[in-house]
């Protein structure tokens, strides 16, 4: 049996990073209103660039690694334990602009029935 998302869940946003160049700040500028209430992680892979410096800046959670011990999949586990607070956790992608403001409380009403656990959306290039 799924177990039941409170009525005001704790919500996680992760993005992991790698000099994500030009679209970073608008990135930010887009996604920051729409996750207002949640805690935004940005995981670095030690970019080049001002990555770090600019999330640190919206005022983002930044966790910084080592490009080495960067994989897909481990990273991701590793932002579910520095999250493990928050009842649902979103990942998103450095280059995967959000459509409206709408979009990720679109995404976290999907958790109001107890039968979702879990879900993907496809990315629409731009």
């Amino acid at each position: 049996m799924a177990a039941a998302v409170p009525s005001s869940p704790s919500i996680g946003l992760c993005v992991p990073t790698l000099n994500a160049g030009a679209l970073w700040r608008d990135w930010l500028v887009r996604t920051q209103p729409a996750a207002k209430h949640f805690r935004v992680l940005v995981v670095d892979s030690s970019s080049d660039d001002e990555t770090a410096a600019i999330a640190h800046e919206f005022g983002c959670e930044l966790l910084v690694i080592e490009r080495c011990d960067f994989d897909h999949g481990g990273t991701r586990q590793r932002a579910l334990h520095y999250l493990s607070d928050c009842d649902i956790v979103i990942f998103l992608t450095q280059d995967a602009l959000i459509a409206d403001q709408d979009a990720l409380a679109q995404l976290v009403a999907a958790f109001d029935d107890p039968g979702v656990g879990g879900f993907w959306t496809p990315v629409t290039p731009p």
